[in-house]
């Protein structure tokens, strides 16, 4: 049974294409992700490098053309469907609260290589038991435009807060590609610079229990130290206010920005029952209130998305 097992696996294996991945030298032989170093952060200039060490190639033969797919360890892709499938560097920083930020990218070394035919971004279909599949798709006018793309350095995907740090999300793009003339370059350094007009707060910003999240979200964090252990117990602590439970009904989306919290809770409507006094929600509530002296808040999701607001909102967004 064992002999019979092994030849079938064989013959699945014999009928199989096995795609070789090829890892392209530029500074580094060995595969390795991308060297990010902070050279200066505080609430004037965050500055750093990024150097690329290589990329993986994977050679893809669809309809006799041999194309090949670029990758990066540890990072994704970029573009549209059917458009040549950049990989790309993707980074959260911490910034202060500022007027504007300014963005300056310097490539500092770059290689040129020759007779690329870069695989297209597939499209993704759902099979019948819901999992997606790639789909070889390309769009012919995007492979032959004789121009570089992505054309800029850098892309700002998103402003954000993580309580009160604010930070931003930035898509790198080390490698550019023209689909006319086969041509890739590829920066093997990069030094980016921002600068931030009038900041009124720190680079890094105490958030509290969450400055663990905050060090491993964004690269140029530093951990103060604060677990969340440091609310346990509250109750035992000098000072010690038991924190408030409300159960919050909204009638418009501008309420939402009125909610003052430090735990929020959004349940389905089953169990907001806030005149129920065997709730079980409403005991971990007032758990949360009395152990971590905490302010809970409690909302229904159904009340959420019936808002009208909400719901213009998502009509116009399909």
């Amino acid at each position: 049974m064992k002999r019979i097992l092994f030849i079938m696996i064989i013959a699945i294996l014999g009928n199989t294409p096995l795609l070789a991945q090829n890892w392209v030298v530029l500074t580094r032989t060995m595969p390795a992700s991308p060297e990010i170093t902070v050279i200066q952060s505080n609430n004037q200039q965050v500055s750093f490098t990024v150097g690329l060490p290589g990329f993986y190639s994977t050679q893809i033969s669809e309809n006799g053309i041999n194309y090949q797919r670029l990758s990066i360890p540890n990072y994704g892709t970029a573009g549209a469907t059917g458009e040549p499938e950049i990989p790309v560097i993707t980074k959260r920083i911490a910034v202060p609260a500022c007027a504007q930020i300014n963005y300056l990218v310097q490539i500092t070394g770059s290689d040129t290589l020759q007779g690329y035919i870069v695989y297209p971004i597939p499209e993704l279909q759902p099979d019948s038991s819901g999992m997606l599949n790639e789909i070889f798709y390309i769009n012919p006018s995007a492979y032959q435009q004789n121009a570089f793309t992505p054309a800029e350095s850098y892309l700002l995907l998103e402003t954000g807060a993580l309580r009160a740090q604010n930070y931003i999300t930035l898509e790198i793009h080390p490698m550019s590609y023209n689909p006319a003339t086969g041509e890739l370059i590829v920066a093997t350094e990069m030094e980016i610079t921002l600068t931030f007009d009038n900041p009124t707060t720190d680079v890094n910003v105490n958030t509290g229990i969450f400055n663990g999240i905050a060090t491993h979200s964004f690269f140029n964090y530093q951990d103060s130290g604060i677990k969340a252990s440091v609310n346990d117990k509250a109750y035992t602590k000098d000072g010690f206010v038991k924190g408030s439970v409300n159960w919050v009904t909204l009638t418009d989306t501008a309420q939402a920005c009125n909610i003052v919290c430090d735990y929020l809770i959004i349940t389905d409507a089953t169990y907001f029952t806030p005149n129920d006094p065997n709730s079980e929600l409403a005991r971990l509530a007032n758990h949360r209130a009395y152990y971590n002296g905490y302010d809970v808040a409690i909302l229904n999701v159904v009340n959420i998305v019936n808002l009208p607001f909400f719901l213009k909102d998502h009509q116009n967004t399909g």
